[in-house]
């Protein structure tokens, strides 16, 4: 027998053809089942994303409510502080009330913001020439004042004694909104 006879049995031979087509199945399967594995990771992942962007969904609506419902409340604490905008209309309201009670006086802000924790403040001096009569009734003005300020410190020169006219240097500290731009 030759080569070629040994050659085509073996190629025709039923158990190597049912083998091979086994083989082929088996791997198929087996191909089948990492491609089924990756599919149901895969779905697994997409269903665990989803829920997050449920939760995700539900904080964002829970915190618009809560912001619509503390609009109000939210503008009153600003304007509180005033910022760079409504810093010109915080000078006007302020020298309105010094002028009230004080025949002369000069102020002087500092050019930057200080920071003390999280919040802000502009320094500034205010020189006056008043009695102390006058000067209570501006410290009450101001304590009105719908800003927030600190009186920081309060020096007197007096040369006729607390009766009459003396020049007062008052050191004050304006909170402002976080950030404030001086530039």
């Amino acid at each position: 027998m030759s080569v070629q006879t040994k050659q085509s049995q073996k190629n025709s031979n039923p158990l190597f053809i049912m083998g091979s087509i086994l083989f082929g199945i088996v791997c198929m399967n087996i191909l089948f089942i990492i491609l089924f594995r990756n599919a149901v990771n895969s779905y697994q992942l997409i269903q665990r994303e989803m829920e997050v962007l449920k939760s995700d969904r539900a904080i964002t609506q829970a915190s618009d409510e809560i912001f619509r419902e503390y609009t109000n409340q939210i503008s009153i604490i600003s304007s509180v502080f005033p910022n760079e905008q409504t810093f010109p209309q915080f000078l006007a309201i302020f020298e309105q009330s010094v002028q009230k009670h004080v025949s002369s006086y000069q102020y002087k802000f500092t050019p930057v913001t200080i920071s003390e924790g999280d919040k802000l403040f502009l320094l500034f001096t205010l020189s006056i020439q008043s009695d102390v009569a006058s000067l209570i009734a501006f410290f009450d003005e101001l304590e009105k004042l719908p800003y927030m300020t600190h009186i920081t410190a309060i020096t007197a020169k007096s040369p006729v004694g607390f009766a009459g006219n003396s020049e007062y240097s008052v050191g004050l500290k304006l909170y402002v909104q976080n950030p404030f731009i001086t530039n």
